[in-house]
């Protein structure tokens, strides 16, 4: 399991709190069908509507490679948890 974070610093009002919990469900379901793509297991449902912000996702699966050696077009067996 690889915890990446915090992304976004915690909002204090609901109102504030919505807009981030987006970005965020899309940053998540980007990354996992990154993950997928790239031959991992993803656990839990990621089907936020959104589009993620390509410069963040670029930004967090640049840490996660180098956590777990993720290459192009490579092909792993592993398990990702999302958590």
């Amino acid at each position: 399991m690889i915890a990446v974070g915090p992304i976004f610093p915690e909002e204090k009002e609901f109102s504030s709190h919505c807009p981030v919990r987006d970005q965020m469900a899309a940053l998540e379901r980007g990354l996992a069908e990154a993950l997928r793509g790239r031959g991992y297991n993803v656990l839990g449902k990621h089907s936020a509507p959104w589009e993620p912000d390509q410069g963040k996702l670029r930004a967090i699966l640049g840490v996660i490679k180098g956590k777990l050696s993720i290459k192009r077009g490579h092909k792993r067996k592993g398990h990702i948890a999302n958590g």
